[in-house]
């Protein structure tokens, strides 16, 4: 999916050589588009032009066009006014809004004729409603209120899913830039229908700082995104926290014995023999005193185990070693073995009978 881009207009002082008549339409089917352009030649050119079918939030006066490109024809030469009619593949805008198209004549990504339609226009692709977060720790969980498919009543959606993505880059369109945190395969829903209370939840990336929620669509061309909420990942400051007491530890403080002071005293020398002062006689020596520790009961304290267990390869790990995680069978076991090595754990939910439990289950056991 091509993302929000920009073209600008020519500054030619003269009229070019060929420019857009005004019967000029399109017809939307599926995943393709049907044009159908007059094309005015006022002279022929060597520089080929392509048709291009836009879908902007405002109608274009000039100067910088920004919005979706729908389709665009390979880049021709025409000799003479002619009606060009062909069928190409679309590519939709995501979300549920209304967009003004704009047909657009591009000559070496130089716009030099266009035509506003004036009628707006809508695209009736499913999408999400009333989505809350919430942040605890490292993990994230994820309300979705609903998920609408505005279609005709007989229009069957492909099948749907949900992703959420840790970006490493602005989502500007498919492929997604980041790491894949979960998915959750919801099947199909028919049109003017409805999904309610859905949930989401995963571990964050210690990097993360951008969050991407998708609504995807199983067509043939691949899933593709039909809706796109982007969450932030909410910054916590770094506080330092007091050193909590424990009343149940006894503080032990250690003092020093206070001396009374020695005194000399000047006397006169008596040369008398004395006999050995018997040992209860001597003077106690100056000894340090210690505060001892009041012994109270108190509830012992087992201490949390250390969880020392790394994540295991999945590109190395055995069906038999699969086998041991519960919720994966034999078959499915043997599936993923044989479908290695894996880049993603994207690819890892596209295998049969890996679905968002399972692939979360997966991602606390082994690592990619």
């Amino acid at each position: 999916m091509m993302g929000f881009i920009m073209l600008t207009t020519s500054l030619f002082s003269s009229a070019p050589n060929i420019s857009l008549g005004q019967q000029c339409g399109y017809v939307l089917h599926e995943e393709k588009v049907q044009i159908d352009v007059e094309l005015c030649v006022y002279s022929f050119t060597q520089q080929p032009v392509s048709i291009q079918l836009w879908a902007c939030n405002q109608a274009f006066e000039g100067g910088v066009l920004e919005g979706y490109q729908i389709a665009a024809t390979q880049a021709t030469n025409y000799s003479e006014s002619c009606i060009v009619s062909q069928e190409l593949n679309a590519v939709w805008p995501i979300a549920s809004k209304t967009y003004f198209m704009v047909l657009v004549l591009v000559e070496d990504e130089t716009i030099i004729s266009y035509l506003n339609f004036s009628q707006q226009q809508s695209f009736l692709l499913p999408y999400l409603i009333d989505v809350k977060t919430q942040f605890m720790g490292n993990e994230v969980f994820i309300d979705i209120g609903q998920i609408y498919n505005p279609r005709a009543i007989d229009n069957l959606s492909g099948t749907l899913s949900l992703e959420l993505w840790s970006l490493s880059a602005p989502y500007l369109g498919d492929p997604c830039e980041g790491e894949l945190l979960t998915i959750q395969i919801l099947g199909i829903l028919s049109g003017q229908n409805l999904w309610e209370g859905y949930q989401l939840t995963a571990s964050l990336p210690t990097d993360a700082k951008q969050l991407g929620l998708m609504l995807r669509e199983w067509t043939p061309k691949g899933y593709v995104t039909r809706d796109f909420i982007a969450l932030s990942v909410p910054v916590v400051e770094q506080v330092e926290l007091a050193p909590v007491i424990d009343p149940t530890i006894e503080v032990v403080v250690e003092t020093e014995a206070v001396l009374e002071p020695i005194v000399e005293v000047k006397a006169d020398v008596v040369l008398e023999e004395v006999s050995e002062p018997s040992p209860a006689a001597k003077p106690p020596k100056a000894t340090q005193s210690r505060a001892k520790p009041v012994k109270k009961p108190s509830a012992s304290v087992k201490k949390a185990p250390i969880e020392t267990t790394k994540p295991l390869p999945l590109n190395e790990a055995s069906v038999e070693l699969l086998c041991s995680v519960k919720g994966i069978s034999q078959a499915v076991a043997r599936t993923i073995v044989e479908s290695r090595p894996y880049k993603t754990w994207h690819e890892v939910g596209q295998l049969k009978g890996v679905g968002g439990k399972l692939l979360a289950k997966l991602r606390t056991v082994f690592h990619i």
